[in-house]
């Protein structure tokens, strides 16, 4: 796409239309008493925890850093929410829909569409648990113990990591497979995400208690972010690219042909 077809792109932008699969997405899960039920729980939970964080802190004898303890404890929550709880419900979504042979496998919508509205939707959903922590987040910021430049820089990070997880779950869940290999699958990819979800949280929390000023110019922790980063960006294609070979070619679609899939439309 030139510089010119770019900028013509980008002056329209009144004449847009939505991703038909996104505003399904977003319509459905607005009515699912399962996510608010789950939001309910992180409510919940992000509040217990800020709680027993602070009450924790003040029956320590050494120095008193509640920020650091309230944060932790919300990132915990925000962690298991959005890197376990949000790809494994959009994965399932779409694994159910491509075996009750949903309407939408037999539209002429190209198979980008189909992924990005499913993957978008995911984001959106995450951007909503992220928005229910936010002000737990910004309490612990008027404590001791943590600046703001280190919880936006951990926030994001994690942030990234579940969009990626989301891509992950919408290139599982398009995969096409008997029901028993497809829960073989699911299992096997819960628990890769309970894995790294574990990993990432230990490697925020080194960052909290450190902060994030000292160590930017450690050589170190730089190449690991560096390759956090390019891990991300990299697995973020892979699992994009996934989805719409796996879409793209379901026999059930009108003319496969003109929805092959492609990176760059």
């Amino acid at each position: 796409m030139s510089i010119t077809s770019l900028k013509n792109h980008f002056a329209g932008w009144r004449e847009w239309e939505p991703n038909p699969i996104l505003v399904k997405e977003l319509r459905q899960a607005v009515r699912s008493h399962i996510l608010e039920g789950m939001l309910m729980v992180l409510l919940l939970m992000l509040f217990a925890g800020s709680v027993t964080a602070l009450v924790g802190e003040n029956l320590r004898d050494s120095e008193m850093e509640a920020g650091r303890a309230v944060f932790r404890s919300c990132l915990a929550m925000l962690a298991v929410g959005g890197l376990m709880f949000i790809p494994i419900y959009t994965g399932i979504r779409l694994a159910l829909e491509k075996h009750q042979a949903d309407m939408m496998f037999f539209t002429p919508l190209r198979a980008q569409n189909l992924v990005r509205g499913k993957a978008l939707g995911g984001v959106c959903l995450a951007g909503l648990f992220l928005s229910v922590c936010l002000p737990f987040m910004a309490f612990s910021s008027l404590l001791r113990g943590l600046d703001l430049v280190t919880i936006l820089f951990t926030v994001l990070l994690l942030y990234f990591a579940i969009c990626v997880a989301i891509l992950a779950a919408v290139a599982i869940g398009a995969v096409r497979a008997p029901v028993g290999g497809k829960l073989v699958l699911g299992a096997a990819f819960a628990a890769g995400l309970a894995v790294s979800c574990w990993k990432i949280l230990f490697f925020l929390f080194d960052i909290v208690h450190s902060g994030i000023e000292p160590l930017i110019t450690n050589g170190v922790f730089a190449f690991k972010v560096y390759v956090l980063l390019m891990s991300m960006i990299v697995g973020s294609m892979w699992f994009y690219g996934l989805s719409l070979s796996f879409i793209g070619k379901d026999p059930r679609r009108e003319n496969p042909e003109d929805n092959r899939p492609h990176f760059i439309s």
